[in-house]
């Protein structure tokens, strides 16, 4: 029940191991193709499940984090790959390509803008974007609504707020799975303390804004009453 369902993980590193890994599992090697790009080595599968990385056409239903089933792959004359065409779950297009009665929507390398160590400045690459959807980060996650999920927090919160987004992305609770071995007694009573006096600063606040509205609507009915005197 739980191996089959999705992982969230707060790194992207973790990500790509799982994926990996799982992968390995479901294809053979002879199945599994390798796309190299100058910034990225995406290994996927005809029939394996995609995520969409960024928005493409948000008016035909392709959007960042839409789900689809890779159908086939379309290369040019020298082998290098042109377009990955997916049957997307959310598109509402009419804009196909069909390959041996397979359709799908042609998806292409896009720009990306990403940080370059050796140069210590910004370039601009091209990638497919999509990736495998065994797991996500949590960040990637966000406003999903999983049936399922199995997650690890690691030792520590990764940034402000991702616990809440990793441990709400299903309805019941009988539905998440944490699978971290150990976590830290106060990990979790920290955050009440200070959601609870995030609460009482926030109905202080509150107070003293009407308390300072109420004294400057009093001063302001006197004055009406001393203009009509």
């Amino acid at each position: 029940m739980w191996n089959e369902c999705v992982r969230i993980f707060p790194y992207r590193a973790h990500v790509a191991d799982f994926n990996r890994k799982r992968l390995r599992e479901n294809y053979t090697e002879e199945e599994i193709i390798t796309v190299r790009t100058e910034s990225q080595t995406l290994e996927i599968a005809v029939g394996v499940e995609v995520i969409l990385l960024k928005n493409i056409a948000s008016a035909a239903g392709l959007c960042n984090g839409s789900l689809g089933i890779v159908k086939f792959l379309q290369k040019r004359a020298d082998g290098e790959i042109l377009y990955i065409a997916v049957e997307l779950y959310s598109c509402i297009g009419s804009f196909f390509v069909s390959s041996s009665y397979e359709k799908a929507f042609p998806v292409y390398r896009t720009d990306v803008i990403l940080w370059d160590k050796i140069t210590s400045s910004y370039k601009k690459y091209k990638i497919f974007p999509l990736s495998l959807s065994y797991a996500y980060t949590g960040h990637k996650s966000q406003g999903a609504n999983m049936k399922k999920v199995a997650f690890y927090l690691g030792e520590s919160e990764f940034c402000a707020g991702l616990d809440c987004v990793m441990l709400s992305r299903c309805r019941r609770l009988e539905d998440l799975l944490i699978l971290d071995t150990y976590i830290a007694d106060d990990r979790f009573s920290q955050k009440t303390n200070a959601t609870k006096l995030q609460i009482a600063e926030d109905k202080r606040l509150k107070r003293l804004s009407e308390n300072h509205f109420t004294v400057i609507r009093n001063k302001d009915s006197k004055a009406k009453c001393q203009i009509k005197l």
